[in-house]
């Protein structure tokens, strides 16, 4: 291994954060949206 990959994420992981991304912004990121519009807890 070498030292310029010592901080790099494996694939999957790159992977998996895309898909977590991807989930929030289509399902939370809308809902979060319309609280802060409405000013009201969640």
């Amino acid at each position: 291994m070498s030292l310029k990959n010592i901080y790099q994420l494996p694939e999957e992981y790159n992977d998996l954060r895309a898909s977590v991304r991807a989930l929030a912004t289509k399902e939370i990121e809308p809902f979060a949206h319309a609280v802060d519009e409405d000013h009201r807890y969640p």
